[in-house]
This record gives structure tokens, C-alpha cells and sequence, in this order.
């Protein structure tokens, strides 16, 4: 049985990766197979509309794994990545103004999936394996962003 779903009328002009660091330390020993990370991601977003444009947003994403274990522990894989994303509103019903909630929030899972490919390209030929990041609440995310501080 197919499933109908209404496309989001949002067009990807261009995205590129404004940083991106991976860091993997090299085991110790040839048993040592398996990341040792922070269970803590940092993850921000950002919106705005593009000058002189009323209709492309420019959306950025930085996800970052930080390098802080506890005393004692050494983190073998750590990264930060930040990507900006342009996105054209092709509604011909609503302005960008009227769907920025929508637009940012897809934007930014879409910028996700471009760190995750990124990501898991980088560490495939690490002594680990390829990491692969793990299923994120974009939606959470964004609106985190917006509450006051």
C-alpha cells in the first residue's frame, strides 16, 4: 500500500561544510575496537533570510562532540562539524515568513543527514569503523533555540 504525503515545497540551492574537525586517537591496544565517546552532543541552529531576498533562508547546523571525559577516561573520537545550508521557499501560497518554522526545521534535519554522510565518510577508515550519528530530534533542537536563555 503506498502512503501519500505532500512534498514540502522547499528547494536546495547549495550547502557546504564551514568546519569540519574529526579527531581519532589510535587504540593502544588491538582488542580496543570500539568508540569511547562523550554521551554528550552540542547541537545549534540558526535562521535567517537571505539579504535582498524574501524567499531563501539561510540555515546553519554545528554538532559538536566534545573532547571532556571524566578523570581517568580518554575519549577516542571527537568532532566538531558546521554546515550552512540555502534553501529556496518555492510555495506559491505562503511567504518564507509565514513557514519559517517548517522551513527551519526541515533545513536543519536535512543539514543533519549531510553531517551524518560526512561523518560516517571521514571515520570509515579509522581503527573503529565508521561512526555513524545517531537519530536527533531536530525538531527539539530548533525549538530549544528559541527559548529565552
Amino acid at each position: 500500500m503506498a502512503v501519500q504525503f505532500n512534498l514540502l515545497p522547499l528547494r536546495i540551492l547549495d550547502y557546504h561544510f564551514s568546519e569540519c574537525s574529526v579527531t581519532v586517537i589510535p587504540p593502544e591496544k588491538e582488542d580496543d575496537t570500539q568508540y569511547k565517546i562523550s554521551k554528550e552532543f552540542s547541537i545549534s541552529t540558526n535562521f535567517d533570510v537571505v539579504p535582498n531576498s524574501e524567499e531563501i533562508a539561510r540555515v546553519r547546523v554545528c554538532i559538536t562532540l566534545p573532547n571532556n571525559p571524566p578523570e581517568g577516561e580518554l575519549f577516542n573520537l571527537y568532532f566538531n562539524i558546521d554546515v550552512v545550508g540555502l534553501f529556496e521557499n518555492m510555495s506559491q501560497n505562503e511567504k518564507l515568513a509565514e513557514v519559517k518554522d517548517i522551513v527551519e526545521i526541515n533545513a536543519a534535519a536535512i543539514l543533519v543527514s549531510a553531517i551524518r554522510e560526512r561523518l560516517s565518510v571521514l571515520t570509515a577508515g579509522s581503527p573503529y569503523g565508521k561512526y555513524i550519528l545517531p537519530a536527533l530530534s531536530v525538531s527539539r533542537v530548533v525549538e530549544g533555540n528559541k527559548s529565552p536563555q
